[in-house]
């Protein structure tokens, strides 16, 4: 019981460090710095606020690291995300950003980043049913999660729910 609620830990945790760490790409090879301001937080992708278009400053590749983890996290601009857990391919989803935060919503599982959990999945993409069906339960990795986000050159941090902080830096 004690490695499943471990391993579960680890999933919330890797799609929580996929929210934040990401950084701004610029097109003058410059930090992401609005007006001399060293840190960014937009809203949208440029849009007004309110808006849930991606924020062209975290499209990129994000990694956090500590000291028995390694968490790779992919932005892309179509709104979707995917991210690795010491290299092994865990998960993917839907995002959008609007004033500062940004909603990560898990949309698939993959089997072989659950490798050496109490579930013994096939390596193969589950969604939602199909991960429900497998396990035999519900589960809450699949619930939408919210991080007010900001970007400093090349580091994300990402804070969920006002306590739990993330630090990415752009690869």
């Amino acid at each position: 019981m004690a490695n499943k609620k471990f391993w579960i830990g680890m999933l919330a945790l890797a799609f929580g460090m996929a929210v934040v760490g990401c950084d701004n790409p610029t097109n003058n090879g410059g930090s992401s710095n609005n007006a001399g301001d060293s840190t960014s937080n937009s809203s949208g992708g440029g849009g007004g606020a309110g808006e849930d278009r991606p924020d062209s400053a975290l499209i990129g590749t994000w990694i956090a690291q500590n000291v028995t983890t390694s968490l790779e996290l992919i932005i892309r601009n179509d709104g979707t995300y995917e991210y690795s857990l010491n290299g092994i391919t865990s998960g993917r989803g839907n995002y959008s950003v609007s004033n500062g935060s940004i909603t990560m919503q898990r949309t698939h599982i993959h089997g072989s980043g659950l490798h050496g959990t109490v579930y013994s999945l096939s390596s193969q993409w589950y969604t939602r049913s199909q991960f429900e069906s497998a396990i035999g339960g519900s589960s809450a990795l699949f619930n939408p999660n919210t991080a007010t986000y900001t970007i400093n050159g090349n580091v994300l941090t990402k804070v969920w729910l006002g306590s739990s902080t993330q630090t990415f830096t752009r690869r």
